[in-house]
C-alpha cells in the first residue's frame, strides 16, 4: 500500500505505472502521527483553500498505514 498525492496512474497489460510528485509507502507512515495530522487538517477546514487538500492527503496516508499494519494487501 502507498499514499499518492496527485499525479497520474496508468494500468495496461497487468502493469501499473504511477507518476506523482509525492508517494509514501504505507510501512513508512507512522499511524499515530498520521491521525494527528488528519485531526489538525480537519480543524483547518474553512480557514484556507489548502485545508481540504490536507484532509484528503492525511486520510490517504492514514488508510495506507492502517492497511499495512493490519496486514491487508499482503
Amino acid at each position: 500500500m502507498a499514499a499518492v498525492d496527485g499525479g497520474f496512474l496508468s494500468v495496461a497489460n497487468n502493469r501499473v505505472s504511477i507518476l506523482s510528485e509525492r508517494i509514501e509507502l504505507g510501512e513508512e507512515i507512522h499511524v499515530d502521527r498520521a491521525r494527528a495530522e488528519l485531526e489538525e487538517a480537519r480543524g483547518l477546514i474553512g480557514a484556507n483553500d489548502e485545508a481540504e487538500k490536507r484532509v484528503r492527503r492525511a486520510e490517504a496516508r492514514l488508510r495506507a498505514a492502517e492497511k499495512v499494519s493490519s496486514g491487508v494487501g499482503h
